[in-house]
């Protein structure tokens, strides 16, 4: 079980993020979209490769745990950036 942290942000009309291991130092933002539809779908290709369930791994978004991918996607789409 790994615990992930994500951070998005809208810089200069794109949307990015980043997704690492909650205890790495944070890098450089990437998967560069037009729209937040394009962020969700660079998003889910990297969520792919985790472990996303319960007792599984999980991600942090804005201070709360997600195992689940929907949920989190959800929450992306809908937040404000």
């Amino acid at each position: 079980m790994a615990i992930y942290k994500l951070d998005v942000e809208q810089k200069y009309g794109q949307y990015q993020f980043r997704l690492q291991p909650q205890a790495d130092k944070p890098g450089d933002f990437g998967g560069a979209a037009s729209d937040v539809r394009g962020l969700i779908a660079n998003l889910e290709g990297a969520l792919d490769d985790l472990d996303l369930k319960e007792g599984g791994d999980s991600v942090i978004f804005r201070n709360i745990e997600y195992s689940d991918q929907t949920a989190l996607r959800e929450t992306v789409r809908f937040s404000k950036f």
